[in-house]
């Protein structure tokens, strides 16, 4: 599974193009946001299915497992998900309603809470990491500097500090995230992330649009050292038939009935 991430779900409140600074971060994250597919168009979206493949490698390159989930997200009027997978030959379940998250294995649903932080950790994760830059507009982002930067690979990029107060989401006041973007077309190329119990370099490889949203399609995720220096890809994410606007019934978002 992803590492822990922020939700910045916002609570009771709403994601707003007001809620960016008036400043030069303001400027980079408002610039991302409209070459990735503008606010307006965002905000229309009212649900959201894709296939995440999940690889997971060693220090010689070689692939230990690969996971594939359907990943299915009510976007409107507040977040709901279902993810579904089999791994190990058990069916793992994870559903978030919006107020409560659940894990269920082989149909039975867990109360250990390992995982049901791991419910809300990947529900809310996963929708964080896709939706990036327009997440950076959530309630309870505290952005604490831009700079241009250059990364591993000699790109300059502007670099913009990030992270969340207390109660915007399930590691909020944790994470320390270093964002990048393209100093000239201000596309997202990558971040860096400190989350207290090691860090990770993620470089976004391909992007493809949908329904006029360009999303991430393939990222590659690096180990960082103490002295941050980068090591090798541990995890590969790829991200596949990735639809807007599909049906979702009620259904998939509720556990009535299971035990």
């Amino acid at each position: 599974m992803e590492e822990k991430l922020p939700s910045a779900a916002g609570l009771n409140e709403a994601a707003s193009l007001k809620l960016l600074p008036n400043d030069a971060i303001g400027d980079i994250v408002k610039k991302a946001i409209t070459v990735s597919g503008g606010w307006e168009n965002y905000q229309k979206k009212q649900t959201f299915s894709f296939h995440k493949v999940i690889q997971h490698y060693d220090s010689t390159g070689t692939m230990l497992r690969e996971v594939r989930q359907l990943h299915q997200y009510r976007l409107q009027p507040r977040f709901q998900a279902r993810l579904t997978w089999n791994m190990d030959g058990h069916d793992y379940v994870i559903i978030n309603n919006g107020e409560e998250a659940w894990m269920l294995i082989d149909g039975q649903r867990s109360a250990e809470d390992k995982d049901i932080n791991e419910a809300w950790n990947t529900s809310f994760g996963s929708h964080y990491v896709m939706f990036m830059p327009f997440k950076l507009a959530d309630p309870g982002v505290i952005f604490k500097n831009e700079e241009i930067d250059t990364l591993s690979h000699g790109q300059i990029v502007n670099s913009v500090n990030v992270n969340y107060e207390p109660g915007a989401g399930s590691s909020a006041g944790f994470h320390n995230w270093h964002y990048y973007f393209n100093i000239d077309n201000g596309h997202p190329v990558g971040n860096f992330l400190d989350y207290g119990s090691g860090k990770s370099y993620t470089k976004y490889i391909t992007w493809q649009e949908v329904a006029g949203i360009r999303l991430g399609e393939k990222r590659s995720v690096y180990g960082v050292s103490i002295n941050n220096e980068i090591g090798y890809i541990k995890t590969v994410y790829i991200n596949e038939s990735m639809e807007f606007d599909l049906e979702m019934a009620d259904e998939l978002f509720s556990i009535a009935g299971v035990q």
